[in-house]
């Protein structure tokens, strides 16, 4: 008898399969302006997001599209038929470690003057 681990990753790689096409992830971007987050640590990035969508809770969305880069913290806006607009970079920030998060209200004014 064969042990259940096989069989389970048998089944796991057959459903990654079907959402792919030609080898590469199928990615859906919604219409509409849209917020962006990419992010490698958890809280800073949760109390940013609780902050942007009560300012705008019209928004579209986005915690991660693609796999986050080693120690960044960006926000970005991406407008309909437009370039995206990079709000915030935490990548060359710190040492200390603090400098890389932004204060929550710093992005949203930020973003407000963005979307004028």
């Amino acid at each position: 008898m064969a042990p259940r681990g096989k069989k389970r990753k048998l089944e796991e790689d057959g459903e990654k399969e079907k959402g792919k096409a030609n080898g590469k992830a199928k990615v859906e971007t919604p219409a509409g302006d849209r917020i962006v987050i990419e992010h490698c640590y958890g809280r800073a990035a949760n109390e940013l997001k609780s902050a942007v969508l009560s300012s705008f809770p019209e928004m579209n969305f986005e915690m991660n599209p693609t796999k986050p880069r080693r120690g960044s913290f960006e926000v970005a806006l991406h407008r309909e038929g437009a370039k995206s607009v990079e709000i915030w970079t935490g990548i060359k920030k710190g040492p200390p470690r603090k400098l890389k998060f932004p204060d929550p209200q710093e992005i949203v004014s930020s973003v407000e003057k963005a979307l004028q």
